[in-house]
């Protein structure tokens, strides 16, 4: 997506940029919960020796793809205000949260994943 900025010489507002701030959301925050997922599943696997049921891959797809869904459509739904512009838009280079929302920035993305990236290696170190 990026090569349209590039191509054009200019990141602006727009569906295409809000398109690419809500996949670059997602895609952060999917990446930090599937790891944790994983983590997890492991975990269950190696030191409780818990099995895994059709039932419980079921739930476990649903409230993970649930979850990082409802992470990107509350920003835009709830925080959003028509004073401070747009939730995604330009941030920079290209598009994600803008900078007038910084504390969603930091609590919709950084605190979120960073918290499950360190959950995940917990058992790590």
């Amino acid at each position: 997506m990026n090569a349209r900025w590039a191509h054009e010489d200019i990141v602006y507002n727009g569906n295409y940029c809000a398109a690419q701030g809500a996949l670059k959301n997602a895609a952060n925050n999917g990446t930090a919960l599937w790891s944790f997922m994983i983590a997890l599943h492991v975990f269950n696997l190696l030191f409780l020796r818990w099995q895994t049921t059709r039932a419980g891959m079921a739930a476990t797809l649903i409230g993970g793809w649930s979850a990082i869904g409802m992470i990107v459509l509350l920003g835009p739904s709830v925080f959003e205000k028509p004073d401070r512009g747009p939730y995604f838009g330009v941030s920079g280079y290209w598009c994600w949260i803008t900078d007038e929302y910084p504390a969603e920035q930091t609590y919709m993305e950084y605190f979120f994943v960073s918290s499950l990236v360190k959950i995940s290696e917990f058992g790590l170190h």
